[in-house]
């Protein structure tokens, strides 16, 4: 998607007679998408996290994906797939919206 956006940029730029670089547009694309998108990601997923925290939504807590159990006196952890598969849905979302 940032070479595609890089080459649209640096086609629009040469129709109005200026320089321009596909490299540049490149560059500066994925400058703020490093920096300023890893931020928007981030603040999100803990807006989620902080919102399922607030109204005891245990499936939308990030990284709670497990139950401890006890089985013959043991502590074992089981892996719950519907609650990843959640967090992981909400993620891709998240990272799509950010695009």
């Amino acid at each position: 998607m940032n070479l595609f956006i890089a080459i649209l940029l640096s086609i629009n730029t040469v129709k109005e007679n200026t320089k321009s670089d596909e490299c540049m547009w490149y560059f500066i694309n994925l400058l703020v998408d490093t920096s300023l998108g890893v931020f928007i990601c981030f603040a999100l997923m803990m807006l989620v996290d902080k919102l399922a925290k607030e109204h005891k939504i245990k499936d939308l807590q990030s990284g709670l994906y497990y139950e401890k159990v006890k089985k013959k006196g043991k502590e074992v952890i089981i892996l719950k797939p519907k609650m990843y598969f959640i967090q992981l849905g909400i993620w891709i979302l998240i990272v799509t919206v950010v695009i």
